[in-house]
């Protein structure tokens, strides 16, 4: 029996994989969330063989929890599900599939890496030497343009005169932006798009 757990921000696209997991009679789905502290302090409880995870996630992105499960179990295996079709030799994941997949193709990656032992990398994925083009990807266009303006010491009123933006508007980017990068300060917004490479 596999066992397998599953974290991904899209509740709706979780369960779906969820459900077609639970049709093969080889797979056991022993938990999922989309919240990612409430998985890591769930994976305490469990001892797995695979876990599936996205890559753009608000509250912890998929690199930062990547590295984080490795600290609290460097065995399990683990399967990256994502949008995205940038991939790092660096970074120790085990496969790599692209969400627009055939089940099919779920299927072959969780035998290949868990059954037989060997990495899945869909032949979509593109290697790069880091995750810089992952870790660009995780905030939209508009959220880094308003990131670099508050390095460059620019103020909510004139980012909104510089982006013909509304106050209010700029402070939802704000808030999503400190969300989405698992910051609480502007000191820590600095120091993780610069380490992002967004400025």
């Amino acid at each position: 029996m596999i066992k397998i757990a599953l974290i991904d921000d899209h509740t709706l696209f979780l369960e779906g994989v969820v459900s077609v997991l639970k049709k093969r009679a080889d797979i056991e789905v022993m938990f999922y969330n989309s919240d990612p502290f409430l998985f890591l302090k769930e994976l305490e409880n469990h001892k797995l063989d695979l876990i599936l995870t996205d890559i753009s996630m608000p509250k912890l992105n998929g690199i930062e929890l990547i590295t984080k499960i490795r600290e609290q179990d460097a065995t399990v295996k683990i399967l990256v599900l994502s949008s995205h079709h940038y991939y790092s030799g660096v970074q120790r994941i085990n496969g790599f599939i692209p969400k627009n997949c055939a089940t099919e193709t779920l299927y072959q990656a969780i035998e290949s890496i868990v059954v037989r032992g060997i990495n899945y990398f869909d032949a979509s994925i593109t290697f790069t030497k880091d995750f810089s083009e992952v870790k660009k990807q995780i905030l939209s266009p508009r959220e880094i343009e308003i990131i670099r303006l508050i390095a460059a010491e620019k103020t909510t009123e004139e980012i909104s005169g510089l982006l013909f933006l509304s106050k209010n508007t700029i402070d939802t980017h704000r808030k999503n932006i400190f969300i989405k990068l698992n910051v609480q300060n502007l000191a820590g917004l600095i120091q993780k798009a610069g380490y992002l490479g967004y400025i």
